[in-house]
């Protein structure tokens, strides 16, 4: 329906074929602004319209589909999508396999496969200057990826919390790293904003307000 705007299905455990019409129903013409698929039985099929969803859709502005264990091949289109897309504020993509692991440490992906994630997740957080929260949890990153993440997050204006728990290749150093490179404005817009709020502070305080 037209009026529609908020969609959530949380932990559903929804059957494979009901997700696939439900994600069939919204490439119709709709204004949905949030949609939450939480451990809802995504499949090859209902990813790949979901994937249109994100293509077509412009009032979507938050995405979350976390929990679906969805396999890096089944990932790597909606990442190509997401690369390019400019509208979403909030993108949840937390554990599902962007990239498969085995064990704690070791990565059983190509350099090549590597390099490609590296590039759609960096486009993401580059590019759109509306993403503000990005969950990355328990996908299977490596340190080389989380490490690589920096320098996009330093030329990120709009990224306020990115989540990256439970992936093999999260380190104390790292976290460190991204701490220090996280930056969503510049110093100078910063200094600005403090100059701004202590001039407020005195007019009221001289108006006896505050």
């Amino acid at each position: 329906p037209d009026n529609l705007q908020e969609l959530h299905l949380i932990h559903a455990k929804c059957v494979w074929r009901a997700t696939d019409d439900l994600c069939k129903a919204l490439r119709q013409r709709n204004y949905l602004k949030k949609l939450s698929l939480v451990e809802a039985g995504l499949n090859d099929f209902s990813v790949a319209n979901l994937t249109e969803v994100v293509r077509s859709q412009k009032s979507l502005v938050s995405l979350d589909i976390s929990w679906n264990q969805l396999m890096p091949s089944q990932m790597a289109p909606l990442l190509e999508v997401l690369s390019k897309n400019r509208r979403l504020v909030n993108l949840n993509l937390s554990w599902n396999n962007i990239m498969e692991v085995r064990g704690d440490d070791a990565q059983i992906a190509t350099d090549a496969y590597q390099q490609k994630i590296l590039s759609l997740i960096g486009k993401t957080i580059k590019h759109n200057k509306s993403l503000q929260h990005l969950n990355l949890s328990g996908t299977g990153l490596s340190s080389a990826i989380i490490y690589e993440l920096g320098s996009c997050l330093r030329r990120s204006r709009s990224v306020l919390c990115i989540h990256l728990s439970g992936n093999p290749g999260l380190t104390r150093d790292n976290l460190e790293y991204l701490n220090k490179r996280i930056k969503c404005r510049q110093n100078e817009d910063i200094e600005r904003f403090t100059r701004i709020t202590a001039c407020v502070k005195s007019v009221l305080k001289e108006v006896g307000i505050s």
